[in-house]
């Protein structure tokens, strides 16, 4: 009963995500292009490759985050739950995986900030 009702919550959350990202990505595009300075149909084939590269790679160090916090996370709650005491210890492990997420996050805008200066000529 609860394994149905959990696939059911996560196809419900999936489709809803999806649907929120879309519409998002539709409502936002129109008014990042007007405020841009730069042609957008001027630019290359080269400049939408090295988006989708930068994003797949950012996307899967988040992917790996996230899986590797719920991980520590579960096993931290579970050591927790036996012995309070190591409270502290096992959040370092939690904040190791944030950490690397927050890198990758940073390393996200270091890209786009460089691609973006290395397509408009610096400007």
């Amino acid at each position: 009963m609860h394994q149905k009702y959990y696939r059911k919550l996560l196809l419900l959350c999936t489709i809803v995500g999806l649907l929120y990202g879309i519409g998002l990505a539709a409502v936002t595009t129109p008014v990042i292009a007007q405020a841009t300075e730069v042609d957008v149909t001027a630019l290359s084939i080269g400049y939408g490759y090295a988006v989708l590269g930068i994003s797949i790679g950012v996307g899967m160090g988040l992917l790996g985050a996230g899986i590797g916090l719920g991980i520590a996370g579960a096993a931290a709650a579970a050591a927790v739950a036996e012995k309070p005491e190591i409270f502290g210890p096992t959040l370092i492990y939690i904040v190791f995986c944030e950490a690397i997420a927050i890198y990758a996050l940073v390393m996200l805008f270091y890209a786009f900030t460089a691609l973006s200066t290395f397509f408009t000529g610096g400007h």
